[in-house]
């Protein structure tokens, strides 16, 4: 899987959302844990740091058709807020209470854990 976050565009039709980054993929991976990224606060969410974000998980597939795996939608803060510290490395060793819960047609797969959130400058 990899995931994608992005930032919310606010028009005349309503709110929608633009991709601003997308993560490596981890190949045959049902626990991934995906290298640290530093976006760019002011090109995210205009420096508002609880101005929605879309957190979106999908698989990989080399046609092109990525297939969804959920998402969750969250801000910069509930990203910082949301840092847990992660345990022995085990998955199951990880305190998930503040985790985002991945969710697809209501249907929960799978939790979101967030072992590192920082804001720079």
């Amino acid at each position: 899987p990899f995931f994608e976050v992005s930032k919310q565009l606010k028009g005349g039709g309503g709110p929608s959302w633009q991709v601003v980054y997308r993560s490596e993929v981890m190949d045959n991976n049902l626990n991934p844990k995906w290298k640290p990224v530093s976006l760019d606060v002011n090109e995210l969410c205009g420096n508002d740091r609880y101005q929605s974000v879309l957190i979106t998980v999908k698989d990989w597939d080399k046609k092109g058709k990525h297939q969804p795996m959920g998402f969750f939608e969250t801000s910069v803060s509930g990203l910082t807020n949301a840092k847990v510290h992660g345990g022995t490395g085990d998955p199951k060793s990880i305190d998930l209470s503040k985790a985002f819960k991945l969710k697809k047609k209501g249907k929960l797969y799978g939790d979101i854990v967030v072992t590192a959130a920082t804001i720079e400058g």
